[in-house]
């Protein structure tokens, strides 16, 4: 190449980054959040709960008895706040995290999204909660092959798992109760997916929007926002066995619950998996952004030649590091010129497996994170979704160019 060529390479290159860097400034609210394709099937004939104010479903027969925390149930009932409830309906519409000292029931909990959901002005699929129960007498194969599939996947141990009842609650597109103006445009939607075998018991929570936490009857929500004030009681995310044992996650009760949507046990931002039928909940060794344990990734950009592009190979140009927060690949193309670079992020603060692409002024950027030792070797993530931001690390690569 001469030099002539070179020096307009560069510059070429240095622009594609730039506009890459620039997508991603004018696209601060691209999240990681699940995707509705991704959540089990649902549609406005389900099943729905009593429209009106702290209300429930009907009880839920159970065909094959529901193990959670060491005990058997046979009925459930949906509960329009965000919980799911064993033996008897939950009306209480102000969240306390389960380890709270002054909480005092005693029921057994299931709970998404736990908050002042308010669906007295429902129209269509908008603003419901739908429901639908699969099992021996209600036979749908597809989602219980999907159910003992999923199990499967992420539950290794459970290879000959067959789930034999799968209820499935959808919070579509709720709003909290209270809210004005502004407010009355904020909306929640996540799905909750229990699965058993009448001996082993899964919780999924799927999350595709999270925009409010609180209620501002009891739990100080700001009537506009939807957001806790300072005395306030955002929502609440775990299990409750009924009385000494629970879970939580670590966002629970706290304004960061706001951000669940963006948050995986399984490196899927807005897919959580949990076992529950023992006296402890398997988490999957739950994660947030920022927490992700050390890895080793390799380092490298394609501008220097050798097999960093894809497809990788790794050879005496690719460079490995470890104690890395959360692995990083960068693919970035304008007017045809392709740049890949391979990172090792020391801090994940912002950051979700997954992948996301993006493109603006003739610029296009596919950005990857991954989470196990040389993950960023692919020529893309498995993970189909993350959060897309401004990476400061990707600029420091290119910075000799």
């Amino acid at each position: 190449m001469k030099r002539s060529e070179y020096i307009e390479f560069k510059c070429r290159t240095r622009l594609a980054i730039l506009l890459v860097a620039g997508i991603l400034m004018t696209c601060p609210n691209l999240v990681s959040s699940l995707s509705l394709d991704s959540f089990y099937p649902y549609d406005v004939g389900d099943n729905k709960t009593e429209v009106s104010d702290d209300e429930s479903s009907q009880p839920i027969e159970l065909y094959v008895g529901f193990p959670f925390f060491n005990k058997t149930y046979s009925k459930i009932y949906v509960n329009n706040n965000g919980i799911i409830s064993f033996n008897d309906k939950f009306s209480k519409y102000t969240p306390q995290n389960f380890n709270d000292s002054n909480f005092n029931i005693r029921l057994p909990l299931v709970s998404p999204f736990w908050a002042d959901v308010d669906i007295e002005h429902s129209e269509g699929l908008n603003g419901t909660i739908v429901y639908r129960l699969v099992d021996d007498k209600r036979l749908d194969h597809k989602i219980l092959n999907r159910a003992s599939q999923d199990v499967k996947t992420y539950f290794k141990e459970e290879s000959e798992f067959s789930a034999k009842i799968v209820l499935i609650v959808t919070w579509y597109e709720v709003g909290f109760y209270g809210a004005l103006m502004d407010g009355q445009l904020k909306r929640n939607t996540f799905q909750t997916v229990l699965i058993s075998d009448g001996q082993h018991s899964y919780a999924i929570f799927n999350y595709k929007k999270i925009s409010w936490t609180t209620g501002t009857s009891g739990g100080g929500g700001d009537e506009l926002t939807g957001l806790s004030t300072l005395d306030g009681k955002p929502a609440v995310v775990g299990f409750y066995s009924g009385w000494e044992s629970y879970y939580i996650v670590s966002q629970s009760g706290t304004p960061a619950v706001l951000e669940i949507a963006n948050a995986t046990n399984v490196d899927i931002p807005g897919l959580y998996i949990f076992r529950i039928d023992g006296p402890e909940i398997d988490d999957r060794s739950y994660r947030v952004p920022g927490q992700s344990e050390a890895v080793k990734c390799y380092v490298c950009t394609s501008l220097t030649g050798g097999g960093c592009a894809d497809p990788f190979k790794a050879d005496s140009t690719i460079t490995t590091k470890d104690s890395c927060a959360i692995c990083g690949k960068t693919k970035g193309a304008q007017s045809g010129v392709q740049v890949v670079a391979r990172t090792c992020e020391t801090s994940s603060t912002g950051m979700s497996a997954g992948c996301q692409s993006a493109s603006q002024g003739g610029a296009s950027a596919d950005l990857c994170y991954c989470t196990s030792d040389l993950c960023n070797a692919s020529t893309r993530a498995s993970i189909t979704t993350a959060l897309l931001f401004l990476m400061p690390a990707l600029l420091l690569c290119f910075k000799k160019l």
